[in-house]
């Protein structure tokens, strides 16, 4: 399968990948390259279109817009219900869902970085910190008190975010275009 080249804001799909919501999902357009955000009340809205609309092969999105104009939604909600349709009927075709933030991978990456940290009070403390609940709270509250490791702290997790966008652009065969 030959690989589709898109622009993709990265800092939009950043955000996606980091962001945890379980009123909401992610996902991208593959033509477009935008990060589509569809909360649970945007799906509603779309559920309640379709239920209140008798749309046999008209133009799915023109009668959607006939029905919003005739709605009390506000200005935003109808935006986040034209994103929500975009991805109604592109979904598999041209719109892919975002992996979910998978906090697994988030403490692997703190195990990780406290690999790099030498031995000492710190690595110590950081040790001690991922242990039980709480665990990334407590990680944070520490590295509070050493600004240096904390902004490579930072860093590390960006570039370990970075890594894990890309290598999910790859398994879809998303090849960026600068």
């Amino acid at each position: 399968m030959a690989k589709r080249r898109i622009r993709i804001d990265m800092k939009e799909l950043e955000g996606a990948f980091e962001l945890s919501c379980d009123s909401c999902h992610y996902y991208l357009d593959t033509e477009t390259g935008n990060v589509l955000m569809v909360s649970e009340d945007a799906s509603n809205t779309i559920e309640t279109f379709f239920e209140e609309s008798e749309i046999k092969d008209q133009d799915v999105k023109t009668e959607f817009e006939k029905w919003l104009a005739e709605s009390d939604l506000h200005n935003w909600q109808q935006q986040a219900a034209r994103e929500a349709l975009q991805v109604e009927l592109g979904y598999g075709s041209r719109v892919i869902s975002v992996p979910d933030q998978d906090s697994h991978e988030d403490y692997r990456d703190m195990e990780r970085f406290v690999g790099t940290v030498p031995e000492g009070h710190l690595r110590d403390m950081l040790l001690l910190a991922l242990d039980g609940r709480g665990a990334f709270r407590r990680f944070k509250d520490v590295l509070y008190r050493y600004p240096e490791d904390q902004k490579r702290w930072y860093a590390f997790k960006a570039e370990r975010l970075h890594k894990r966008m890309m290598d999910w652009l790859e398994e879809q065969d998303i090849e960026l275009i600068d």
